[in-house]
């Protein structure tokens, strides 16, 4: 019986030998698929406040198109640390020539710093720059004490 776990990971598994395979093979694209495992293993294990799951890493990443993990961090005693961390967010997606089809955000706060109401609308308004049919998926986890607050995202895109 084939998991989702083990269908993401042979996905995974699949990417990496297609890169070392590709003649036009370069060390960002190794790099890349570097940080994409290891915001996986981040997000999948322990304890999420709201959860991402394996199902929805198939879902956004096993369609296809090239798949990029960016992250911002910001001092966790900011008074604009979430507006800091999606202006950061939308200025590297603004590189990227194409059309963002799939999109996980996912937030890492520590404990003693939650998120609070009003820093909400800078998160909701990254989401809103999207077309209306891109697929966005989000979470958060609480870390051990952190002074930075942390958001990733990966995402699939078509170039044009």
């Amino acid at each position: 019986m084939d998991t989702t776990n083990s269908r993401f990971i042979a996905f995974l598994n699949s990417w990496r030998a297609t890169l070392i395979d590709n003649d036009s093979y370069q060390k960002s694209d190794k790099e890349n698929y570097e940080k994409c495992l290891q915001l996986y293993n981040e997000i999948i294990t322990g304890k999420n406040i709201i959860n991402v799951d394996d199902s929805d890493f198939v879902n956004l990443f096993c369609e296809g198109g090239p798949v990029t993990a960016i992250e911002a961090t910001t001092d966790i005693n900011s008074s604009n640390r979430m507006e800091e961390v999606i202006t950061s967010i939308k200025k590297e997606i603004a590189g990227y020539d194409g059309s963002i089809n799939n999109i996980m955000l996912f937030i890492f706060i520590g404990k003693s710093t939650p998120l609070l109401m009003e820093e909400m609308p800078f998160f909701n308004n990254l989401i809103s720059t999207f077309e209306s049919d891109t697929q966005v998926v989000w979470g958060i986890k609480q870390v051990e004490e952190s002074d930075l607050l942390r958001v990733a995202m990966l995402f699939n895109y078509s170039h044009k």
